[in-house]
């Protein structure tokens, strides 16, 4: 029989998630130019003499196996993340200015643990086929944290000066101010309606400069 030599071999190939990539990389170590296609069969990998070489196929069955382990891991992070929106306040009056937020502090917390483990994933050498794909989930979840944090401080301001210059005597005795305030919120307006269309914290954290925007906003404010 000429398989039987060989069954631990094709039991590696066939349970390892070979992927394309794989196949290549084995086949060319092996020094086999006959090119991998997703319908080769089993006697083809013979006829090419694939299966003697226990050691590489081993070896590659291996990266296989982890990369395949790593990349389910990124994408239950990647869905998870997807389908986070942001916490608004409930019940809260709609209206172009205002868009609240509840309490951030544990979103934050659960972002910089996800970063961790993109960190992790990074690091490790089964990382090669998503390697893209976590720089930028990570680069995504680090910014929307240091967003949701400069919203927290933004929401604490705004909502104690926008009751303030809601009042004309204020408006009129503190023109200066106004004009700042006015400025702000003419910037805020136009994140309250980006958000609004899509409350995907991810969505939102994509608009452009959203962060440099919460910064600027943040120290008109306190300027007031």
């Amino acid at each position: 029989n000429s398989v039987a030599p060989y069954l631990d071999q094709i039991q590696l190939l066939a349970t390892s998630n070979m992927q394309q990539r794989h196949w290549q990389a084995l086949l060319e170590d092996c020094g086999i130019t006959s090119g991998y296609h997703s319908g080769i069969k089993l006697d083809e990998i013979i006829s090419m003499g694939l299966l003697s070489n226990k050691d590489r196929i081993a070896s590659e069955t291996s990266v296989a196996i982890g990369e395949s382990q790593l990349e389910e891991e990124f994408k239950e992070i990647q869905n998870r993340w997807s389908s986070i929106q942001l916490p608004t306040v409930d019940g809260q009056a709609k209206s172009e200015d205002s868009l609240l937020l509840n309490n951030v502090d544990d979103m934050i917390t659960e972002i910089e643990d996800s970063v961790l483990s993109l960190t992790r994933m990074m690091s490790l050498p089964f990382v090669h086929g998503v390697k893209d794909q976590v720089t930028k989930l990570q680069a995504q979840l680090e910014s929307s944290a240091l967003i949701l944090d400069a919203w927290q401080l933004f929401q604490r301001n705004w909502v104690l000066l926008s009751s303030l210059f809601s009042h004309e005597d204020a408006k009129n005795s503190l023109q200066q101010q106004t004009t700042r305030f006015n400025w702000v919120r003419r910037r805020w307006v136009s994140i309250v309606r980006h958000a609004s269309k899509d409350l995907a914290l991810l969505v939102v954290c994509q608009f452009p400069s959203l962060l440099e925007m919460m910064k600027e906003n943040n120290a008109a404010l306190e300027g007031i």
